[in-house]
């Protein structure tokens, strides 16, 4: 009995929102997301930025709410999203602070994003992608996602920063 009341909850998680299809981009078309990379390279062109100091602040404020902040845990193989800003909840659907990365798609789907979260710590390098959202019982949702590095409050081990901005309808 609590099996089956498991799985149906964790399918009715995953049905909140569909999987993503994902296009690799070489630098993002949306407009927020291209200002947000731009004030992202200038913070990053001497050091790393670092969460709790460079994020909030003035310079990153008016992206705050479409940015995660992705914490790496057990021992890197997830991420915890310790902040997601309120128009992520669009996206997925639900308030996803708190919450698994692995806990948010499919598992192939988690592992891909997770593999490119770790790159990108490794790299220092900024990963784009387009992404399309189609529910079977909503209009399709559209939207670039922007993987960053930051260092976190201790400034010892490496975060991602996420950026999820969204094309109008």
């Amino acid at each position: 009995m609590r099996a089956n009341s498991a799985t149906a909850n964790a399918l009715a998680f995953f049905s909140a929102s569909s999987d993503p299809y994902y296009q690799i981009r070489v630098e993002p078309a949306h407009p927020d997301a291209a200002a947000f990379l731009v004030t992202w390279r200038e913070h990053t062109h001497s050091r790393d930025v670092v969460i709790g100091k460079d994020i909030p602040s003035r310079p990153f404020a008016r992206f705050l709410g479409n940015l995660m902040i992705a914490e790496t845990i057990d021992d890197d193989t997830d991420c915890r999203i310790r902040l997601a800003g309120s128009s992520l909840r669009q996206r997925y659907k639900r308030e996803v602070s708190g919450r698994r990365l692995s806990e948010l798609f499919s598992p192939p789907i988690a592992a891909d994003n997770l593999a490119r979260l770790r790159k990108v710590r490794e790299t220092g390098g900024a990963f784009i992608h387009a992404a399309a959202v189609m529910p079977d019982v909503a209009p399709p949702l559209y939207y670039e996602v922007l993987l960053l590095r930051a260092l976190a409050p201790n400034e010892t081990a490496m975060w991602n920063i996420i950026g999820i901005f969204t094309f109008a309808s």
